[in-house]
């Protein structure tokens, strides 16, 4: 999606990052409030940041967010964290007044977090799709 202009302003309906790695729920956060250059103090509690993440998103008129090595939100020992990390996507993708669609691109373990949010967990309600791409035929249909 190439941005446009809009009032005068340059939207840019994407928002492309990549999870930290380690990832907290509230690294994640911040990174993508960084990706979106937003300055944020060092101090902000967890749901502040998922706060700010999302009112910038909308201020921003971000539809899309493509979260590369996804797999560093998830791949984490603690139930916990990675439950308020498929909350937080959720809280994304059903903000009432502005939804963006996001877009998780990773390797394994993603795909195991991805199919146990959609068969009954927090994102099971949502429009969803896991499209699963072998790499050795991604790179099969480079050298072509």
């Amino acid at each position: 999606m190439q941005p446009y202009e809009f009032q005068g302003n340059t939207i840019s309906p994407l928002l492309a990052f990549e999870a930290p790695s380690p990832c907290t729920p509230k690294l994640l956060a911040l990174e993508g409030l960084k990706a979106l250059g937003v300055g944020v103090r060092p101090n902000i509690r967890e749901n502040e940041a998922w706060d700010a993440f999302r009112n910038e998103l909308k201020g921003h008129m971000v539809l899309f967010v493509l979260l590369d090595e996804a797999q560093h939100a998830v791949n984490i020992a603690n139930r916990i964290e990675a439950q308020k990390i498929a909350d937080a996507f959720k809280n994304l993708v059903q903000m009432p007044d502005w939804p963006v669609r996001l877009i998780l691109a990773g390797v394994p373990p993603l795909d195991e977090f991805l199919y146990r949010c959609s068969t009954g967990g927090p994102l099971s309600g949502s429009r969803n799709s896991i499209v699963k791409v072998d790499s050795r035929a991604s790179k099969k249909s480079l050298e072509k």
